[in-house]
């Protein structure tokens, strides 16, 4: 994931958008318009993403990669500057915690829990010979140099 354009140069931030790829960057697909603060939790199962700016009112996940997202409220009317979105360093939670600056003034924290959610967690098979992920290997060119 992450923020930019296409074209031959790099927008200011305020003028790009938020992409994903699922070949490791070969390609790349809009992901939601304008720069989004990204997580992503259950070793990817989960994708969680909030618009950049001031007046941010909703949180955006998704289940499949960021194919399809669905809006959640942060409700009451707040709106806020996100300041960080995170979750536990290995990204195996599904708990994200928001962390934002409330446009009168004052800060607040989002607790987004999406345990329970879907069917089941992705498994992590650790003896790599099974599971929900795919093993991914670096390319190699012509020439044996990694691509």
């Amino acid at each position: 994931m992450g923020v930019g354009n296409t074209g031959a140069n790099l927008k200011p931030y305020d003028q790009c958008d938020f992409y994903y790829s699922m070949d490791a960057g070969l390609t790349w697909s809009e992901a939601r318009n304008g720069p989004h603060q990204y997580e992503f939790g259950d070793q990817g199962g989960i994708l969680v993403a909030v618009r950049d700016d001031d007046h941010a009112d909703k949180v955006w996940y998704s289940f499949n990669y960021g194919r399809d997202w669905t809006e959640l409220s942060l409700g009451k009317g707040l709106q806020i500057k996100p300041l960080f979105l995170t979750t536990m360093p290995d990204s195996t939670s599904e708990r994200f915690t928001l962390l934002g600056e409330k446009s009168g003034g004052g800060f607040v924290v989002v607790a987004l829990n999406f345990e329970g959610t879907r069917d089941r967690k992705c498994n992590l098979d650790k003896k790599g010979d099974g599971g929900d992920f795919e093993k991914w290997y670096a390319r190699y060119d012509d020439e044996g140099t990694l691509s």
